[in-house]
């Protein structure tokens, strides 16, 4: 398999898991605090284990089988955000003659937020605070029927939204095309 290619490269076996990263993956990890991700620590592990919730692990679980089924590569676009930036992002994956998937994601725009929104993954509301329902793949935040982005409801200085992720509507609908 080669692995001269992008730092956020990834391949999976039949099984889905983990078999390998592009050559800058695991420099890329620590300069981004992220050695728990360093290849090393995932090697072997399926990928499910990283993917925050059911709804996003199936959407993902779609993604994978298009691309085995069609045996072309599939590619997909998601918001990969940091508290000051909109990052839009995408994946393509890609079977590859060994039968691997090939997982690439790629950064294709940024842009400033108007105020930095501190966003916390949380399994349930603590005392006092709401608990936001938030799109795995375009970020946006559910409020009442409505999804909006969460600079558009929050104020500068606001704690940190506290967040379950799933899946929204109009991204769910866009997964088989």
């Amino acid at each position: 398999m080669s692995m001269a290619s992008g730092d956020n490269t990834y391949w999976l076996d039949q099984n889905d898991r983990i078999v390998g990263v592009a050559d800058g993956w695991d420099a890329f990890a620590t300069e981004n605090g992220g050695e728990a991700a360093a290849f090393r620590r995932i090697q072997e592990k399926p990928i499910r284990e990283f993917i925050a919730d059911d709804v996003t692990r199936m959407w993902f679980d779609v993604v994978l089988q298009l691309a085995r089924i069609r045996q072309t590569p599939v590619e997909r676009s998601y918001r990969c955000d940091t508290p000051a930036c909109r990052r839009m992002m995408n994946m393509c994956l890609s079977v590859e003659p060994s039968g691997l998937i090939r997982v690439e994601h790629s950064l294709v725009a940024t842009t400033q937020r108007p105020h930095s929104v501190f966003i916390n993954h949380a399994r349930y509301a603590e005392p006092g605070s709401t608990l936001h329902t938030r799109c795995s793949i375009c970020g946006r935040i559910q409020r009442g029927e409505s999804w909006i982005e969460p600079d558009a409801g929050t104020a500068p200085g606001q704690p940190a939204l506290a967040v379950v992720y799933s899946v929204c509507q109009e991204c769910s609908l866009g997964i088989l095309t």
